[in-house]
């Protein structure tokens, strides 16, 4: 129960950064990452806790990911709004 629960804050910072609130960008992949690093906690019981884990872990890495490319995007944005 314990991985489900961290597979689903996981999950939420990575739904988190699709729904339109006024949040700081750095918050969704810190909750997904948070989800990730409490099932690193635990320990294995089943394949099923082994699975739910590394969702966890690559949910994390893609909130990061896709963060990151919004950062990228603005910055360009940004620099290319300047030169204009």
């Amino acid at each position: 129960m314990g991985f489900f629960i961290c597979f689903v804050v996981s999950l939420a910072g990575f739904i988190l950064m699709f729904v339109p609130v006024e949040i700081p960008l750095h918050v969704a992949p810190a909750l997904a990452a948070t989800g990730w690093v409490l099932a690193r906690m635990l320990e294995e019981k089943t394949p099923t806790d082994r699975r739910l884990r590394r969702i966890s872990g690559w949910l994390a890495l893609a909130t990061a990911l896709v963060v990151l490319a919004w950062y990228a995007l603005f910055w360009v944005l940004a620099f290319w709004q300047s030169a204009n």
